[in-house]
Protein backbone atom coordinates (compact mmCIF):
# COMPACT_ATOMS: atom_id res chain seq x y z
CA UNK A 1 0.00 0.00 0.00
CA UNK A 2 2.71 2.37 0.81
CA UNK A 3 4.77 1.44 -2.53
CA UNK A 4 1.61 2.95 -4.39
CA UNK A 5 2.17 6.67 -3.80
CA UNK A 6 6.04 6.00 -4.69
CA UNK A 7 4.96 4.87 -8.04
CA UNK A 8 2.77 7.14 -8.82
CA UNK A 9 5.19 9.90 -7.81
CA UNK A 10 7.91 8.22 -9.71
CA UNK A 11 5.29 8.26 -12.93
CA UNK A 12 4.48 11.78 -12.65
CA UNK A 13 8.06 12.54 -12.46
CA UNK A 14 8.28 10.44 -16.09
CA UNK A 15 5.61 11.47 -17.36
CA UNK A 16 4.83 15.26 -18.72
CA UNK A 17 7.31 16.55 -16.45
CA UNK A 18 10.21 14.63 -17.83
CA UNK A 19 13.59 16.29 -19.46
CA UNK A 20 12.47 19.67 -17.07
CA UNK A 21 10.97 17.44 -14.35
CA UNK A 22 13.72 19.36 -11.78
CA UNK A 23 13.94 22.94 -12.92
CA UNK A 24 10.67 22.77 -12.95
CA UNK A 25 9.65 21.35 -9.92
CA UNK A 26 12.05 23.86 -8.23
CA UNK A 27 10.46 26.93 -9.82
CA UNK A 28 6.67 25.70 -8.95
CA UNK A 29 8.16 25.17 -5.45
CA UNK A 30 9.67 28.84 -5.38
CA UNK A 31 6.22 30.00 -6.97
CA UNK A 32 4.02 28.22 -3.71
CA UNK A 33 6.01 30.11 -1.31
CA UNK A 34 6.27 33.21 -2.56
CA UNK A 35 2.02 32.72 -3.66
CA UNK A 36 1.79 32.18 -0.71
CA UNK A 37 0.01 28.98 -1.65
CA UNK A 38 1.91 26.44 0.13
CA UNK A 39 0.81 28.16 3.81
CA UNK A 40 -2.92 28.28 2.82
CA UNK A 41 -2.70 24.24 0.99
CA UNK A 42 -1.29 23.65 4.85
CA UNK A 43 -3.80 25.63 6.95
CA UNK A 44 -7.06 24.28 4.69
CA UNK A 45 -5.69 20.77 5.26
CA UNK A 46 -5.17 21.31 8.91
CA UNK A 47 -8.36 23.29 8.93
CA UNK A 48 -9.99 20.20 7.89
CA UNK A 49 -8.32 17.67 9.66
CA UNK A 50 -9.42 20.28 12.89
CA UNK A 51 -12.88 19.13 11.90
CA UNK A 52 -12.95 15.73 11.17
CA UNK A 53 -11.18 15.42 14.65
CA UNK A 54 -14.73 16.50 16.19
CA UNK A 55 -16.66 13.90 14.93
CA UNK A 56 -16.81 11.64 17.92
CA UNK A 57 -17.13 8.30 15.31
CA UNK A 58 -13.64 9.12 13.66
CA UNK A 59 -11.17 7.14 15.19
CA UNK A 60 -8.51 9.58 16.68
CA UNK A 61 -5.63 7.45 16.47
CA UNK A 62 -5.99 7.02 12.67
CA UNK A 63 -6.37 10.89 12.92
CA UNK A 64 -3.25 11.59 14.17
CA UNK A 65 -1.35 9.27 12.15
CA UNK A 66 -3.00 10.70 9.04
CA UNK A 67 -2.25 14.33 9.76
CA UNK A 68 1.62 13.24 10.34
CA UNK A 69 1.42 11.38 7.03
CA UNK A 70 -0.42 14.15 4.91
CA UNK A 71 2.22 16.76 6.49
CA UNK A 72 4.84 15.41 5.96
CA UNK A 73 4.29 14.27 2.36
CA UNK A 74 2.90 17.49 0.87
CA UNK A 75 6.08 17.36 -1.56
CA UNK A 76 4.01 14.04 -3.35
CA UNK A 77 1.08 16.24 -3.58
CA UNK A 78 2.47 19.28 -5.04
CA UNK A 79 4.44 17.19 -7.75
CA UNK A 80 1.06 15.63 -9.17
CA UNK A 81 -0.46 19.85 -8.92
CA UNK A 82 2.62 20.93 -10.61
CA UNK A 83 1.59 18.62 -13.60
CA UNK A 84 -1.23 21.18 -13.85
CA UNK A 85 0.80 24.17 -14.11
CA UNK A 86 3.13 22.40 -16.39
CA UNK A 87 0.39 22.27 -18.84
CA UNK A 88 -0.51 25.34 -18.68
CA UNK A 89 2.63 27.13 -18.11
CA UNK A 90 6.49 27.24 -19.17
CA UNK A 91 9.17 27.32 -17.21
CA UNK A 92 9.44 30.96 -17.74
CA UNK A 93 5.75 31.98 -17.38
CA UNK A 94 6.45 30.13 -13.73
CA UNK A 95 9.14 32.55 -13.01
CA UNK A 96 7.53 35.52 -14.43
CA UNK A 97 4.75 34.71 -11.71
CA UNK A 98 6.86 34.03 -8.91
CA UNK A 99 8.63 37.19 -9.53
CA UNK A 100 5.13 39.06 -9.43
CA UNK A 101 5.00 37.55 -6.28
CA UNK A 102 7.86 38.80 -4.98
CA UNK A 103 7.09 42.20 -5.39
CA UNK A 104 5.43 44.29 -2.88
CA UNK A 105 2.13 43.94 -4.86
CA UNK A 106 2.33 40.27 -5.11
CA UNK A 107 3.26 39.98 -1.47
CA UNK A 108 0.44 42.22 -0.63
CA UNK A 109 -1.71 39.85 -2.41
CA UNK A 110 -0.09 36.86 -1.12
CA UNK A 111 -0.94 38.10 2.31
CA UNK A 112 -4.61 39.24 1.39
CA UNK A 113 -5.37 36.25 -0.43
CA UNK A 114 -6.61 34.11 2.55
CA UNK A 115 -8.89 36.49 3.63
CA UNK A 116 -10.18 37.40 0.41
CA UNK A 117 -11.07 33.17 -0.26
CA UNK A 118 -12.13 33.19 3.46
CA UNK A 119 -14.98 35.98 2.86
CA UNK A 120 -15.92 34.76 -0.77
CA UNK A 121 -16.63 31.66 0.48
CA UNK A 122 -18.46 33.13 3.04
CA UNK A 123 -20.47 35.66 0.61
CA UNK A 124 -20.94 32.60 -1.56
CA UNK A 125 -22.67 30.15 0.86
CA UNK A 126 -24.53 33.17 1.89
CA UNK A 127 -25.90 34.26 -1.25
CA UNK A 128 -26.58 30.35 -2.57
CA UNK A 129 -28.55 30.02 0.37
CA UNK A 130 -30.41 33.13 -0.54
CA UNK A 131 -31.29 31.65 -3.37
CA UNK A 132 -31.78 28.58 -2.68
CA UNK A 133 -34.90 30.36 -0.26
CA UNK A 134 -36.34 32.20 -3.36
CA UNK A 135 -36.60 29.38 -5.03
CA UNK A 136 -38.07 27.13 -2.55
CA UNK A 137 -40.62 29.70 -2.38
CA UNK A 138 -41.07 29.82 -5.72
CA UNK A 139 -41.78 26.48 -6.17
CA UNK A 140 -44.48 26.44 -3.45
Amino acid sequence: MRLLPIILFASILTGPLRGQDAAYLAQFDAFQKASGTEAMQRSAMEAMMDVQEQDPDVDKEFLKRFRKEVLGRLGELNAEIAVLYYERFSLEELQEMTRFYETPLGRKLARENPGLVEGSTRIGAAWGQRVATEVLEGMR
